[in-house]
Formats: C-alpha cells, structure tokens, sequence
C-alpha cells in the first residue's frame, strides 16, 4: 500500500472515534534530510497539513502521533508553542490534570533543563500518549510520563474522545 492511502486509512478508522480530529488530510512528502521523519504542520479548513519524509512507510504509530499534534489545534491547543508557553495551553493544562502526574510546570522546567529538546515537550508527549491510546498500544510509554496503566486507558480514551473541534 502506498504511503499516502495507509496515512489516509489510518485517519479515516481514528476520525469517527476521535471527533476533534480535522475531518480532512492535506499530505505532502518532505525532503528526509531533517531530523525528523513526520510533521503536523497546520490545521486549515477543516484539514490537517501532514508532511512525511518522501520513500518512508510510516507506522501506524506515527500517524496517529502526527493526528494527535493536528487534534491538540483543532480543540484549542497550541502544539508549536514554545517550551516556556505550554504551560499556559488550555488543552495540555487539561490534560495534564486528567494524567496526574506532575504539574504542566514541573514538565515545562524538565523540557528547559533538558534544552527544550524535542522529546521533552509537553506537546510531543500528548501526541505520544493520544497514538498509544487511541490505538490501544500497550508496553512502555514513550515520554517521560509514568506507564499509562490498564486501569487508566478507558478513562483517558474517553477525554480524547469527548474533545470536539473549536468553532471558527
């Protein structure tokens, strides 16, 4: 199968579970000589723009951690903002309450500590853990966030759920 229609077939399984997801793709493939193998670039019109590094076959996983960057726009998010302005995204602040974890500021100075370094922002972890959750990928967790239990998945699925997209 093609890149474009897995993408596309991943997108179209997650939207009518997760109504906060833009209804629509917008794909485009990307030099690979960046660091990084997927981008969710904006939400417009109802689309996400997802680039993905031309010739790679994304997992599922990286789909739906690209859907949950696009998902975190569409219902209120901020998930380019910079490292020190996270702490005041409703949608993280949210969700971060909901995991009980640490506070969304003691996350924000970890990812400072560590140079604002890509996999230290509160941002890629909601992305992380919406792609576990939403498709029920067990193991462990990819963040620096405690193991998402067996107990706390339904619930957790059950916020991402509830998320709708903001109006215009």
């Amino acid at each position: 199968m093609h890149a474009d229609e897995f993408i596309i077939a991943v997108h179209a399984r997650l939207v009518p579970l997760y109504p906060g997801i833009p209804s629509h793709l917008v794909l485009t493939d990307e030099d690979p000589s960046d660091s990084w193998i997927a981008h969710w670039l904006s939400n417009a019109e109802g689309a996400a723009h997802l680039t993905f590094d031309s010739g790679y076959q994304p997992t599922e996983r990286t789909v739906a951690h690209e859907l949950g960057h696009a998902l975190h726009a569409n219902v209120g998010g901020d998930p380019r903002g910079f490292v020190a302005q996270q702490v005041d995204d409703p949608v993280l602040r949210s969700y971060w309450v909901l995991r009980g974890v640490e506070t969304l500021e003691a996350s924000v100075e970890r990812a400072l500590l560590n140079g604002g370094l890509h996999g230290y922002l509160p941002s890629e972890a909601f992305a992380e853990e919406f792609a576990s959750v939403s498709l029920n990928i067990p193991g462990p967790n990819r963040t620096w966030l405690p193991q998402i239990t067996d107990a706390e998945r339904p619930r957790l699925d059950a916020w991402f759920r509830a998320l709708v997209r903001l109006p215009p």
